[in-house]
């Protein structure tokens, strides 16, 4: 495997991968209701409809499906942690 050669900012995969250690340091239980929650997730393209359920700490929350299935009391909390994730993004890596 040939390692990734891209600076802060060229790959999304790794500064998620920074943002979620960020995260968990600076905000345990943000970082524990992303990694413990499980939301269904939907992708529809022209030839394909891929549904999916698993945790949320992702950087695209838009593919996320529509419908959240979880206890309403559940769901603010969901979305401030998914805000405190977001945020730390930008702060990875500088956007040009």
């Amino acid at each position: 495997m040939k390692q990734h050669s891209a600076e802060g900012g060229e790959s999304i995969f790794s500064d998620g991968l920074k943002a979620a250690d960020l995260l968990r340091r600076r905000n345990p239980e943000a970082y524990r209701i992303l990694s413990e929650t499980v939301v269904a997730f939907r992708d529809v393209g022209p030839h394909y409809d891929k549904v999916n359920r698993s945790t949320s700490l992702v950087l695209d929350h838009f593919a996320r499906d529509s419908v959240l299935d979880l206890p309403v009391e559940k769901v603010e909390p969901l979305y401030r942690a998914m805000r405190a994730y977001d945020d730390l993004v930008p702060k990875t890596f500088e956007v040009e």
